[in-house]
């Protein structure tokens, strides 16, 4: 499948948002060789694209049409309280799809499953919790440079705490 890169203005069928030049580029100012060899490197920009994409319910703002193949452009996203044209493609998000691939190149599946035990039902006068047998035993491989690009994009999830 052939790479078709969205530059902002809503191409039709597109799916990334860096061209394999972009991405080689990339990666070389970070000291690292990607294969030269297109068909080798194209499916890890496409799995870097599914990563992406599984943000789909957690980017600001809206997509600018509902016929657009990908999350990107946007309308009403702001990076450090500037507002962001919606026909441009954050170059934090390229940055992301870049790193993607890299770690991807690294031999990560960035969509590791998680495995491990959660609270089941605990205890506390009238309240109970419960605990898994493997509790602490999560195997998932975190990305910071890769949720550090993303994170302006964002929304910002808030915890609430009540008291009962």
């Amino acid at each position: 499948m052939t790479l078709i890169v969205e530059d902002g203005s809503n191409v039709p069928n597109s799916n990334t948002y860096a061209d394999l030049a972009t991405v080689r580029a990339y990666a070389l100012d970070r000291g690292v060789v990607l294969s030269a060899v297109d068909s080798e490197l194209e499916p890890l920009v496409f799995k870097s694209m599914d990563y992406l994409e599984s943000f789909r319910s957690n980017y600001k703002g809206a997509k600018t049409s509902d016929d657009q193949s990908l999350q990107f452009p946007r309308e009403g996203v702001y990076i450090d309280n500037v507002l962001i044209d919606d026909d441009v493609i954050p170059q934090t998000l390229i940055d992301s799809e870049c790193q993607s691939v890299m770690a991807i190149n690294d031999g990560y599946d960035l969509f590791t499953v998680v495995e491990g035990g959660f609270i089941k039902m605990e205890k506390v006068d009238v309240i109970e919790t419960e605990y898994s047998e493997t509790v602490g035993t999560r195997n998932q491989t975190y990305f910071p440079m890769i949720n550090a690009s993303l994170n302006p994009l964002l929304k910002a999830t808030y915890l609430t705490t009540v008291r009962v």
